[in-house]
């Protein structure tokens, strides 16, 4: 009888320890899900800016934009996509940290 209840215990004990490890991660797709739409945004925020780049060169040749404007506004641009491209490298390697 005593043996009947310590199996009985030891099951549950197994079941209660081990049910963690049996059910769906779901957060860690989300997480995923996160990092994909930020790396999506991002990128887009890089193109953005490399696009307004090339923009602002059109603009200075066709005498749209004064010399002193689009030295101001590459800077700015340039330094934008220069954040978004350091933000997507660190977004890599952070991935790289956990899948390693």
């Amino acid at each position: 009888m005593t043996g009947v209840i310590f199996i009985i215990l030891a099951l549950a004990l197994l079941a209660y320890t081990c049910a963690p490890l049996l059910k769906d991660h779901q957060p860690l797709t989300v997480a995923g899900e996160e990092i994909l739409r930020r790396r999506a945004a991002l990128e887009q925020e890089k193109h953005n800016h490399l696009q307004a780049l090339r923009d602002i060169d059109f603009e200075r040749s066709i005498g749209k934009v004064s010399e002193a404007d689009c030295r101001q506004l590459k800077e700015l641009y340039t330094r934008q996509a220069a954040a978004a491209i350091a933000a997507l490298d660190e977004l890599d390697r952070a991935g790289q940290d956990t899948s390693g």
